[in-house]
């Protein structure tokens, strides 16, 4: 949920998340669907997942930062060192993420647009302040 968060993936529903069973238990497959929804929809602004629905009103990306993912992670039964060392790594990881879109084959008017995105998600969500590059 924090990956889509910050990518601005509107369209991360129930459907989008599936389990497999392997050696009698059950495992979280691996993941589809990814996309930053909002690039194509500047409309879409909010969260098509309702995991949020009980902690929080505004839904909206925007709305979003770390308390609300520990909040979740409590919730479901992560320890808050987990939820802040994924947290963590996003933020390094942000440059890189910067770099792909840079090499990516999206128009260069769809790469401003985001970059801008991740750069907020990153000061927004994750709170993180330092320089990315843009």
């Amino acid at each position: 949920m924090l990956f889509n968060t910050l990518v601005k993936n509107g369209d991360a529903h129930a459907r989008n998340f599936s389990l497999y069973r392997k050696y009698g238990t059950l495992q979280l497959s691996p993941f589809y669907d990814l996309l930053n929804t909002h690039l194509h929809r500047q409309s879409d602004s909010t969260l098509a997942c309702r995991l949020f629905e009980s902690d929080i009103k505004n839904k909206t990306f925007t709305a979003m930062n770390s308390n609300v993912f520990a909040k979740f992670g409590e919730k479901i039964g992560i320890d808050k060192v987990i939820i802040q060392s994924y947290v963590d790594e996003f933020g390094e990881k942000a440059n890189s993420v910067i770099d792909l879109i840079d090499n990516s084959f999206l128009s260069e008017q769809a790469k401003v647009t985001y970059k801008k995105d991740i750069c907020q998600s990153v000061y927004t969500i994750l709170g993180i302040t330092r320089n990315l590059k843009s």
